[in-house]
């Protein structure tokens, strides 16, 4: 069946009565409207769709694709902090594996002849405060 219609439009078009239509420039302003009238009304569709949408405050179809373009985004940063997260951890293990391990004589109790061992206050960054007090001078009566 579409072989056949197939076959009568190529001789229609073929035929001296087309070619002569075709090169009229009326019915070739024609044709390149009725081309173009299914883009010209799914343009007009869609900006009516979008003055709507922006009325009643709905998401557009921009809108739409932004947000998926922004969580593929995010789920592409989240999965490379996680792989560095792992790596982090990996590397943690790897340097606890190869950290020297306690000794039974290193956690029994000091002699009496060591020298005690005391312990470093940590280090702070941020400047010590002092106090400082001062005596109010009484009168006395």
């Amino acid at each position: 069946m579409f072989s056949k219609i197939k076959k009568m439009g190529m001789d229609f078009a073929t035929s001296p009565q087309a070619m002569s239509m075709m090169s009229n420039p009326n019915v070739q302003k024609a044709l390149m409207k009725a081309l173009q009238l299914p883009s010209d009304v799914r343009n007009v569709v869609q900006a009516r769709v979008k003055a709507v949408a922006e009325y009643t405050d709905i998401a557009t179809r921009n809108d739409v694709q932004s947000f998926a373009k922004t969580v593929r985004e995010l789920e592409r940063e989240l999965n490379r902090v996680k792989r560095e997260l792992e790596a982090e951890k990996a590397k943690a293990a790897q340097r606890a594996a190869a950290a020297p391990v306690a000794t039974a004589s290193s956690t029994a109790a000091p002699s009496a002849d060591a020298a005690p061992v005391t312990e470093a206050a940590p280090a702070s960054d941020a400047p010590k405060k002092t106090k400082i007090v001062t005596k109010k001078k009484t009168e006395a009566s």
